[in-house]
């Protein structure tokens, strides 16, 4: 992501691939963090994180919480929550709220009875801003890495290896 090599931004990698990966194998295990990709309009944030999900990436649009909110993420496991700043407080409170479920728990169109799915998806920010949260209790939950002009063809070509390292 040409982000600026230091021991924090190194922690977030490994936190985000790893937590990726969790998730894969072990639906439902406890991953309510989420990495912020900061940087200007056309670096290459969103089309890295469809790169990284591959078939199981989606960054459509829904309430978070709902019913469809739920029925949206299954298959997904990696999701993106574009543009973070548009949010306020009480949506930022919510998506808090959405990220820590670690089982999905709904109703389907038709359906008799709520189904228990464990939760596989994990989620990424991306943002143009460098402020974007209005939310004063602390953003424990979200992880900022300022970004350049992402390698987009460095990040196929790696995929493979980034996930088989997170893996192990």
């Amino acid at each position: 992501w040409r982000a600026r090599d230091t021991p924090y931004t190194r922690l977030v990698s490994r936190m985000f691939f790893v937590g990726l990966i969790q998730r894969a194998y072990h639906p439902g295990c406890k991953h309510d963090c989420a990495p912020v990709f900061e940087g200007g309009q056309g670096e290459g944030k969103s089309t890295s994180l469809q790169i990284i999900g591959g078939d199981w990436f989606a960054d459509t649009a829904f309430k978070m919480g709902d019913k469809d909110g739920f029925m949206a993420i299954q298959g997904v496991l990696l999701y993106e929550i574009a543009e973070l700043e548009q949010f306020n407080r009480s949506e930022v409170t919510e998506i808090k709220g959405f990220m820590s479920s670690t089982m999905d728990k709904y109703r389907e169109p038709y359906g008799r009875r709520i189904k228990k799915v464990p939760r596989r998806t994990v989620f990424a920010g991306t943002t143009n801003e460098g402020e974007y949260f209005k939310d004063t209790t602390g953003n424990r939950r979200f992880w900022p890495v300022v970004v350049g002009k992402i390698d987009l063809d460095g990040l196929r070509r790696d995929r493979s290896q980034l996930l088989g390292e997170a893996v192990h």
